[in-house]
């Protein structure tokens, strides 16, 4: 009966009873992003220092996080301002998963040039590679831009990569 809420930089353990409406864990968080320091200000504006960048990645995690509860609620529009806010912060960790989930939501509102654009740029960002971004391509030939033949060839690219990820430490 009890679930965490996305709540600015933090979650807040909340009984299911109390849970805020998806309207207003929008405005909530608006606010607390409003009044919150923009890491990209200061110093890491003019230096990325190892040590400081790793707020950029706390705020991007936030900002997925609340993302990724908007997408549950049904509220795509708001989820990508969230994804691309977390793209805004130019965290190192966390790019790839926002451009992820960017192109999943742009994929859910049947923007298919839009969703491939950002499922290309999570791979380019990405520092292992994520068999999970060629299914999401197939799935986006096939379901929005309508190339059947596109979304075979990436589905069995897909399977390919899963059967290599299986194998590491298989017996030679």
């Amino acid at each position: 009966g009890w679930l965490w809420v996305p709540h600015g930089l933090v979650f807040l353990l909340t009984q299911e009873r109390d849970l805020p409406s998806a309207r207003e864990l929008v405005m909530t968080n608006d606010d607390l992003w409003a009044q919150f320091h923009d890491p990209g200000s200061g110093l890491l504006s003019r230096y990325s220092h190892l040590m400081l960048a790793d707020i950029r990645d706390v705020y991007a995690t936030a900002r997925i996080e609340l993302g990724k509860t908007l997408v549950k609620a049904g509220m795509l529009v708001e989820a990508k301002r969230q994804f691309e806010s977390a793209i805004a912060l130019e965290g190192d960790t966390q790019l790839a998963d926002s451009y992820m989930y960017l192109g999943l939501v742009e994929f859910a509102l049947g923007n298919c040039d839009a969703a491939l654009s950002a499922f290309k740029t999570a791979r380019e960002k990405n520092l292992t590679p994520d068999p999970n971004l060629t299914l999401f391509e197939s799935q986006t030939y096939r379901d929005c831009v309508g190339d059947a033949k596109r979304a075979d060839e990436l589905l069995e690219e897909y399977q390919k990569l899963l059967k290599k990820q299986e194998t590491p430490l298989s017996p030679r």
